[in-house]
């Protein structure tokens, strides 16, 4: 099923946040830790800030999570 636009809330586990071959822009109240793959290692790792908007490509899958706690983001298609 496609995660299509909505909200939701990170954790401090990775989870699909965005599809490839749908563009979306992300936007979290926290900063986000992101990846490629669930199973990254810290070097395969970005981080991006918090309210600050993330524009995907749709040519990967999109994987977040935040360093503590939980915080709501938003999906939104580009």
């Amino acid at each position: 099923m496609p995660l299509g636009t909505g909200n939701g809330t990170l954790t401090t586990s990775f989870q699909k946040i965005a599809e490839a071959g749908t563009p979306v822009t992300l936007t979290c109240t926290s900063a986000m830790i992101l990846a490629n793959d669930p199973a990254a290692a810290s070097g395969e790792q970005s981080s991006w800030s918090a309210n600050v908007p993330y524009p995907t490509d749709g040519t990967k899958d999109v994987y977040a999570k935040v360093a503590s706690g939980t915080a709501p983001y938003q999906r939104t298609q580009s």
